[in-house]
């Protein structure tokens, strides 16, 4: 028995992203939204199209499932009530949307009660004793069998049409210095047993939060940078530690300090670059063609200060297992 249907998010400052996610809001009996007090509109877009549900406004905690259980343990939202999940930058297609209890119904008679897309919950059925865990990769506690997958267009993703090719540098970072986060998760199975892996690349970042709270810097990833960039040409034993350790610190080291621009998104270990000096080289652009990193190699070079400590970058170590080992004891 269907209850009532809810589209469910959060989201804060995304007036944008959520007028066209919430176009269809009539297919549904309303909102199911927390507003982390946005002040560009969304929130009185929100509650103009709640509908039968409603808008909470609370602080976000760094925290993606402390929000999400806001929404999912309100009165409203009671037994049998189902909740279509979506992220600002997220779409449902106008078909599917314009057909939602329909598509309920027929998943109802065949007794299933959550459905996935892309290996994330995108639809699920309200029970006792479910609730969200994790940031910012979050989970489902409790999600019902029968379970279901969808493949085709009825959810998709428009964050990469506005981003720039390396926002990920910057939105890991951020990920990567909450106290709470998971974002490690992703990529280990690229660079081996991720139940080996987890605790040695958490134990680096647990050891790099620290490092920054000693030197009074904030956990934001404009800290971060603005610090790696103070000491480029000099870099602390520690940093440099931390950077050949962790793909998320390589990354931006890479961008910001190199000006390398050609390297992917990968989380994969293998990619990185080793910093074997403490003074860093800047990758020049002169003379290879629209490759900047393309003359960073193997050999030593001189620093530009002129002393015999120079820089070593080299592409293709697998650095997790090496000092990733070393930070991970520590």
């Amino acid at each position: 028995m269907i209850s009532k249907i809810f589209l469910g998010l959060i989201t804060q400052n995304q007036l944008e992203n959520v007028t066209a996610l919430t176009d269809g809001y009539e297919s549904f009996d309303g909102l199911a939204a927390v507003d982390h007090f946005s002040t560009d509109g969304t929130y009185e877009l929100l509650n103009k199209r709640k509908k039968d549900g409603f808008v909470e406004q609370i602080p976000y905690w760094q925290h993606h499932a402390h929000s999400m259980n806001h929404f999912l343990f309100h009165p409203k939202v009671d037994e049998n009530t189902w909740i279509v999940l979506r992220d600002s930058g997220e779409r449902i297609s106008e078909n599917f949307m314009l057909d939602i209890r329909k598509h309920i119904e027929y998943l109802e008679k065949g007794n299933i009660n959550t459905v996935f897309h892309k290996g994330k919950v995108v639809m699920f059925k309200r029970f006792p004793n479910q609730y969200f865990v994790a940031t910012p990769h979050w989970g489902l506690v409790g999600a019902r069998a029968q379970q279901a997958e969808y493949d085709g267009p009825e959810f998709y993703s428009v964050r990469d049409e506005s981003r720039d090719k390396f926002h990920f540098i910057k939105h890991y970072l951020k990920y990567y210095l909450i106290l709470d986060s998971n974002h490690i998760l992703l990529g280990l199975e690229k660079n081996g047993p991720a139940h080996e892996l987890y605790p040695k690349r958490e134990a680096t970042r647990m050891a790099f939060r620290k490092y920054l709270a000693d030197q009074h810097i904030d956990f934001t990833a404009e800290g971060v940078i603005d610090h790696i960039l103070e000491h480029k040409d000099k870099l602390p034993d520690a940093l440099r530690k931390f950077i050949n350790s962790e793909k998320i610190l390589n990354d931006a080291y890479r961008y910001y300090v190199l000006n390398d621009h050609d390297f992917p998104d990968d989380h994969d270990f293998k990619n990185m670059i080793k910093i074997d000096f403490p003074a860093p080289v800047s990758v020049s652009s002169e003379g290879t063609g629209n490759n900047p990193s393309s003359n960073v190699t193997d050999e030593t070079r001189e620093g530009t200060n002129g002393d015999a400590a120079a820089c070593k970058l080299e592409r293709g170590t697998n650095l997790v297992g090496s000092e990733a080992d070393s930070r991970g004891r520590e």
